[in-house]
């Protein structure tokens, strides 16, 4: 009977000794998008771009953070005219560079 108690404390103790210790560890990284390209075929596929997301992807970032918004006019058939450009800022920034964006996209559009 002795043995089975000591053996039963002996159990029950290391169980509750082995709680202690945390299970997992979670560790959270920070991470935030530098890049953003678009490749088209069409220059009207331009027109199908929400500005809106755009803005929204980059909101994570800090506002010092270097970015860059480019796009792609890939030639064939249709397109006699191939052009790819690239804004860079800053996140803080981002509707300045969405604003460009937007003026630059429709200047080679009239092309």
């Amino acid at each position: 009977m002795k043995k089975l108690f000591l053996i039963l404390f002996v159990f029950t103790y290391s169980t509750f000794y082995a709680q202690e210790k945390p299970v997992a560890e979670m560790h959270f990284i920070e991470s935030s998008v530098k890049s953003l390209k678009f490749s088209v075929d069409s220059p009207e596929e331009f027109k199908t771009i929400n500005w809106k997301d755009i803005k929204d992807i980059f909101s994570e970032n800090k506002k010092t953070d270097t970015i860059s918004i480019g796009f792609e006019l890939n030639k064939n058939a249709k397109n006699k005219q191939q052009y790819s450009f690239t804004i860079k800022g800053i996140s803080e920034n981002v509707d300045g560079l969405i604003s460009l964006s937007k003026k630059a996209i429709k200047t080679l559009n009239k092309l």
